[in-house]
């Protein structure tokens, strides 16, 4: 074949390997690139070629040769996703001074919401505030949640309130703003100067959703264990592993 540009080769072993499948690739000054896997048992061919489609495994390869263990498993190619906190949204905490913060809270496309995001923020607030200091969050420009941090005692103090958007959304694209009011005095810490801490692990989100029509059967299929045939035309198994790659974005 003309396009060819690397030959796979298997060999399998008569005699017992020391540790797992061989896996070795050559790369000839004229000619083809050949990636060779030589196993003696079915699971050691199962675990190189595990190894080989895991990109985090082999981005850890740094030579020509190598041994794969049996004990590399199947990488997932596709699973549904966990949102729970700000920080599965790729939010990390952040420091709220007398000021607003605007967040972009992204869902996966794929979903279809069903009800009302909501959630938990948890803070992390210094004492000495006077009356009047609060904390309000705003949901796609509606009024979410607030909270008073006026008067508290200890020092400093961790403390949490919820928000609710007013209506289901159509969309998976959330904006979220914080509005911090502060009047301190001088029993706040001396760098503090009256500013909050937002521990985004702690702060939660939750937006019931069911998979758009003609993603469900699709997104379950590929977060099991497919089988995908591929023939011998050129190309083939790139549009396989991108496919999977995809649904794992998808989902």
């Amino acid at each position: 074949n003309p396009e060819t540009n690397f030959i796979i080769e298997v060999i399998r072993s008569a005699s017992p390997l020391k540790g797992g499948a061989l896996v070795q690739i050559a790369k000839p000054a004229e000619g083809v690139p050949t990636l060779s896997i030589t196993y003696h048992t079915p699971q050691e061919l199962t675990a190189a070629i595990n190894g080989l489609i895991n990109p985090t495994y082999v981005q850890q390869l740094d030579t020509g040769s190598a041994i794969f263990p049996t004990t590399i498993s199947a990488p997932a190619w596709a699973q549904f996703k966990k949102i729970d906190t700000l920080a599965d949204l790729g939010i990390q905490d952040f420091r709220l001074n007398h000021a607003e913060k605007n967040l972009f809270l992204d869902f996966p496309a794929v979903w279809q919401p069903t009800d009302i995001l909501q959630g938990q923020i948890a803070l992390r607030i210094q004492s000495g505030l006077l009356q009047g200091s609060n904390i309000t969050a705003w949901i796609n420009g509606g009024l979410a949640g607030s909270m008073k941090t006026a008067d508290l005692a200890s020092d400093p103090v961790n403390r949490q309130f919820n928000i609710f958007a007013k209506e289901i959304s159509n969309t998976t694209n959330f904006s979220l703003k914080l509005e911090n009011s502060v009047i301190a005095n001088s029993q706040c810490l001396p760098n503090a100067h009256g500013s909050l801490w937002v521990d985004t692990a702690k702060s939660t989100v939750k937006l019931p959703h069911k998979l758009k029509n003609g993603i469900a059967a699709l997104s379950m299929t590929l977060a099991t264990k497919p089988t995908i045939a591929i023939d011998d035309q050129s190309g083939a198994l790139n549009i396989a592993i991108i496919l999977g790659q995809v649904a794992k974005n998808m989902l």
